[in-house]
């Protein structure tokens, strides 16, 4: 275990500090962790003003709606589902690095159809199917690997 360093670690400025001497897991325990409840803690470093709020909300929106985004949400999804699957180190380091070289590999690809979708009318469909498509594909591509 290390001190907090709130200057290192942004979080740590709202770490609390328990002396070992005095804390047992009889109801001291429970008298601390009251303690801590009733405290009002007001952490005006970390509160997002309205405007930055409201920026960051829009935000994620447009990442919600946007294709290449969620085809890359879904490739770290069949990449999460086939990791689980394998419970062999070795064979989930090797997986790992060939997936994430394939996943960068088809992201590029993506934006390049992107690109190219953008120019013609109806180019969302065509782009969506494409990436359906490829993520098939990668799915199938891994299964295949086993």
């Amino acid at each position: 275990l290390e001190v907090p360093d709130p200057r290192k670690r942004e979080w740590e400025i709202h770490t609390k500090t328990v002396n070992e001497k005095s804390f047992h897991l009889d109801s001291d325990f429970f008298d601390t962790l009251l303690q801590f409840t009733r405290e009002e803690i007001v952490y005006s470093s970390n509160l997002l003003s309205e405007e930055e709020e409201k920026r960051r909300r829009r935000d994620r929106e447009i990442n919600g709606e946007n294709l290449i985004h969620q085809f890359d949400l879904r490739l770290r999804g069949i990449i999460n589902e086939k990791m689980n699957s394998t419970n062999q180190s070795q064979e989930k380091m090797r997986l790992s690095k060939s997936s994430a070289k394939r996943k960068k590999e088809l992201l590029s690809k993506a934006r390049e159809e992107n690109r190219e979708c953008c120019k013609e009318a109806g180019g969302d469909f065509y782009l969506e199917q494409s990436l359906e498509s490829l993520a098939e594909k990668f799915k199938t591509e891994l299964t295949c690997k086993e």
